[in-house]
Formats: structure tokens, sequence, C-alpha cells
């Protein structure tokens, strides 16, 4: 389809996620944008900006998707810096898509972060109204109050809650990544769906290259966490992997993206069942982005465990 010179993607994604690569949201994104080009429509994002001393706005594309990094305010003097971020005044990508009165548009959706983000979504919302384009949020997790630990964390908190609870209501639609978020919004009236992950395995970065060994068959069953390892029941999967080696079975468990202290730590008691695993537990750390596929390639299975709560539902 051509497109009039001057205008944009039909949907546009926005938030403060970075792109192409960088993130799970880079991966998902990246699967959705995939999939909406299939399906006929032309995809750009305003993912996060770059350099904050880098030029105000630069341009790239990738896979035939363009995307543009529209550099933030300067942050100014603490108490400016504060109030501007979770009144998301140092943000211009709203302001940009003014400028070009979202010709071409039509859909918004939007990626949202933790901080600023309802100030966000009622700016935006506002910019959509009045240029008649639907705006839909991306809705992947709900998080608890525990796990946040910004500084200035209460008001990130009631930001959050505001968001979840009211401001995605008030959009168009909810794109939810599972179905108890999906049922959550659907029970108050929502239009939302279910799109679960999507990952487009005919890239590059999920071909198996020289490297890219495959696990060990039938020796020993290679277990992988990966991610960031505060919300998870460690204790639960070490003292299982450590049972299972003591009952004589050939098993590990390794650490992809987070190091030994990290895991430690989450005990209270230093890292003695560690100790006591040996060499049943390897920690990766983190490693560059084309190495990622050769671990998770080389273990027998990902384990995740966690408890039964709305976070981890969501």
């Amino acid at each position: 389809m051509m497109k009039a010179a001057g205008s944009l993607p039909e949907v546009i994604f926005i938030g403060e996620f970075p792109f192409p690569y960088g993130s799970a949201a880079s991966n998902n994104l990246r699967g959705h944008c995939r999939a909406l080009r299939t399906a006929g429509f032309s995809v750009g994002l305003l993912p996060r900006s770059g350099d904050p001393e880098g030029d105000a706005e630069t341009e790239g594309s990738y896979g035939g998707m363009p995307y543009w990094q529209i550099r933030r305010s300067p942050p100014g003097p603490r108490y400016l810096r504060v109030m501007r971020s979770y009144l998301s005044l140092d943000d211009n990508k709203i302001d940009w898509l003014r400028r070009r009165r979202l010709a071409g548009v039509k859909a918004v959706i939007v990626y949202p972060a933790l901080i600023g983000v309802s100030a966000f979504l009622l700016r935006l919302r506002r910019l959509c109204r009045q240029n008649r384009v639907p705006i839909l949020s991306y809705i992947v997790e709900w998080h608890e109050s525990r796990h946040i630990r910004t500084p200035y964390r209460w008001l990130t908190i009631g930001d959050n809650a505001f968001q979840v609870r009211s401001l995605n209501r008030l959009l168009d639609g909810t794109i939810c990544i599972s179905t108890y978020l999906r049922s959550y919004y659907a029970r108050k009236g929502q239009r939302a769906i279910c799109i679960p992950p999507l990952l487009d395995l005919s890239e590059p970065k999920w071909e198996a290259g020289p490297g890219c060994e495959k696990s060990d068959g039938g020796k020993r069953l290679r277990l992988l966490f990966c991610g960031a390892p505060d919300r998870d029941r460690h204790d639960l999967m070490l003292r299982a992997v450590l049972k299972m080696r003591q009952s004589g079975h050939d098993i590990s468990i390794e650490y992809l993206g987070s190091a030994r202290d990290q895991v430690a730590k989450l005990f209270g008691k230093g890292d003695d069942l560690l100790d006591s695993l040996g060499d049943g537990v390897h920690f990766h750390g983190r490693v560059l982005e084309e190495q990622v596929a050769r671990v998770m390639r080389s273990a027998s299975f990902g384990v995740l465990l966690r408890e039964e709560a709305r976070w981890s539902k969501s």
C-alpha cells in the first residue's frame, strides 16, 4: 500500500522500550510488528530515546519498519527532574506526533513504562481523540507493590495502580499478554484481547550458528533460569536439584542474566545451599546479545517457579 508523502505508518508502537534489540520487550514487539506487517499494515515505532546528549531525533529501520528515537528534554535540577518525570513533561514523543498530526496513522499502541505512565497516557489519549485515532494499551504485567524498588516508590506505585485500574479502561482497547489480564478488563467492560508473546523464528537471531551447541541429549539434564531472580522461588528450585543429585541423578541448574551473589542474598543466610550444589549450579551472568541463543540452546529445559499471585498470573 502506498503512503502519502509525509504520512506516518498505519500502526505506531510507542513507549519506553529499546528497539530493535535490548530486552524481552524488544523480542516480543518485533514479533507483533512482523505479524501486523504480514496482515498488510505498515508499522513504525517510537521507542526509548538513545544517547541523551545525541541528536534530538534519530531514525532507523528494522525489517522495513521505521523507528524514531526522540531525545528527552534535559532533566534540570533534582526537584524539577522528579516532577517532570512523573508528569511526563520531559518526554517529547507526543510533541513529535502532534507536529505530524498523526497523518496516516490508523492506530496507536502504547507499551506502558513504570514512571510517568499515567500522565503520558492522558496526554497521548487527548492527542488521539483530537485526531480521531484509536489508542490501545499493550499490557504485559501487573506490578506487585513490594517488587517496585525505584526512588520515590510510593509515587511509582500510585502511578502504576492508577494506570492499570483506571486509565487503561478509558482507552479504545487493551492487548493483554495473559488470559488473567484479559478477563480482568473484560469484566470491567473494556474491549480486551489476549495475544501471547510472538517470535519470528526466521530471524537470524534465533538461527543455530557456530558455537550454538545443543543440549547433552542422554547425558546431564541441564536446567536453565533466565532473567532477574528477585521474584522467583530459587530456594525450591535449588533444593530440588540438590535432592535429585543426592539421589544419584546427573542434573544441574544454570543461571543466565543473574550473578551468584544476587541469588545468594535472596536466602538471607549466605550461599551455603549454592556451595552444597558444587558443580551442579553455574552462573553465566549477563552475556552479549549474540551469546544468549547459544546458552539457551545448550540447555535441556527452561525452569521458572513462582508463587501463585496476581502479579505472576498477569
